[in-house]
């Protein structure tokens, strides 16, 4: 059965799992990630026991995979094409490994990191946030 647009099914269908279903899933995994973690830090040594932990389970296997996919690209871009191949200084190595990795799909762990880190402060923020709004809706 073709649709009015010239769809069809199978088109229809594929848009719903990747557009619909498919791309909710990393916010929903990223918001459910920040919900466990608010549910079980309350003070702040168990929020340092928890980012020791996030240290050894997401600090440590992004830093080995991005520092080992760009090891890897450089060594066969210098082999493949080098006269291509750009110099490279320790200062933009650390930028590539550390905030840019040459693995792209790492956005979301380098993401997930950052956001256990400030997770605190947002948390107080959105706590403050509460409290003016009442004290605004008070008095009006």
């Amino acid at each position: 059965m073709i649709f009015q647009n010239g769809y069809d099914w199978n088109y229809l269908s594929q848009q719903f799992l990747t557009n619909g279903v498919a791309r909710v899933a990393v916010p929903f995994f990223a918001m459910t990630s920040g919900f466990f973690l608010f549910s079980r830090v309350q003070k702040s040594n168990d929020y340092l026991n928890t980012l020791k932990k996030r240290m050894t389970t997401l600090l440590l296997p992004y830093l080995i995979g991005a520092l080992f996919v760009f090891l890897s690209s450089a060594i066969l871009d210098s082999i493949l094409w080098p006269e291509k191949s750009p110099s490279l200084d320790l200062y933009k190595a650390i930028k590539l490994i550390r905030a840019h990795p040459v693995a792209f799909q790492f956005w979301f762990l380098r993401d997930l990191i950052i956001l256990t880190i400030v997770s605190p402060a947002i948390f107080s923020i959105k706590k403050i946030a509460n409290y003016l709004l009442g004290f605004i809706l008070a008095f009006v």
